[in-house]
């Protein structure tokens, strides 16, 4: 079996489409988990490698009967209502496996791909990993199979979005899993525009939230490695995150500015070092790089400050593309 192992990662489109050849499926709001099943052995890990096995000690069980595999999918935390809740499943650690008599927490991991089943399958085409899993994976209520949207890509879209959930993932059947790459097979639609992004300092809180702060400044590295600034988010903290956020970025001071770029107009700032990684909703980005309307949305430790920043768009893949495409994967099938 592989000894290293990263996901493969979705493109970014703007809006739905449908296309022949393609598969839709609900994306969720939760931790991107891959697993490995290695003589009744189990280990968990988030996309970045950090191991997650002693957070989902359930989870750990339910997988344990099956044979050596290795599959991908989405950690998530159900509500009472049966809805996502990611702010629950960030409460999910080994002191609250027990259900809390206040707030019920359902904790599923939805498994929509296989890497391995006694051999290595990354270069099948996702129809027959996906038929492998089906056949394979022993289901439970805390491990289910994730199964394709049987309509359009548009009608897709807005069905998940009514049920709560964040868009839908299109995916070509006949791709390859590439891991570690972001690839335009696999194309994620949502409902909002988010992004992860670095904070890499804040500016000084007034009124209720003098003790803590005001905003959080924001920024990523581009591709020559500079701290690149996006602006600043105000909005979207409870108490609770702010206390935690503080807490956080003082344990993080610095004295050196770490963006290329002098920061005005925003009061008074202080440096820390760009280790947090927030995920911010916001209406666009400027020409001139700077957030319009964001709000903080969560703290990501799934996500390192390298990876975080603006995602490129892709156009919708064109009927041309898909047949060449998929004339190559059978080139190389055969």
């Amino acid at each position: 079996m592989k000894k290293v192992i990263s996901p493969m990662l979705a493109a970014t489109a703007l809006a739905p489409f449908t296309r022949p050849g393609w598969i839709y499926e609900p994306k969720f709001d939760g931790i991107r988990a891959l697993a490995k099943i290695e003589n009744g052995t189990v280990k968990i890990t988030s996309r970045n490698g950090l191991d997650l096995t002693h957070r989902f000690p359930d989870l750990v069980s339910d997988l344990t009967g099956n044979k050596n595999m290795i599959i991908d999918g989405e950690i998530v935390a159900l509500d009472s209502e049966g809805k996502p809740s990611f702010q629950l499943l960030q409460q999910q650690n080994t002191r609250t496996q027990q259900r809390s008599k206040k707030v019920k927490r359902t904790i599923v991991y939805y498994v929509f791909d296989m890497l391995f089943d006694g051999a290595d399958i990354t270069e099948k085409p996702l129809s027959e990993r996906k038929r492998r899993l089906t056949s394979k994976l022993k289901q439970t209520d805390s491990v289910r199979l994730v199964k394709e949207i049987p309509t359009t890509g548009e009608a897709a879209f807005q069905s998940c979005l009514k049920h709560g959930l964040e868009g839908i993932i299109a995916k070509q059947k006949y791709s390859m899993y590439q891991m570690g790459k972001r690839s335009s097979n696999w194309v994620k639609i949502k409902g909002n525009h988010t992004a992860e992004f670095a904070i890499g300092g804040y500016t000084d809180g007034t009124g209720s939230r003098a003790s803590t702060f005001g905003s959080l400044l924001l920024g990523y590295y581009d591709r020559k490695g500079e701290f690149q600034y996006a602006g600043g988010v105000g909005t979207g903290f409870d108490d609770a995150t702010l206390n935690i956020l503080t807490k956080c970025m003082k344990s993080l001071k610095s004295n050196e500015n770490p963006f290329n770029i002098v920061i005005k107009g925003k009061g008074k700032p202080h440096w820390v070092i760009p280790h947090l990684v927030a995920e911010i909703q916001f209406a666009e980005m400027t020409q001139d790089g700077i957030l319009r309307l964001p709000v903080f949305l969560r703290l990501r430790d799934d996500i390192t400050a390298e990876e975080a920043g603006p995602r490129t768009v892709v156009s919708p893949p064109s009927r041309r593309r898909d047949r060449r495409e998929f004339e190559a994967m059978m080139s190389h099938a055969t």
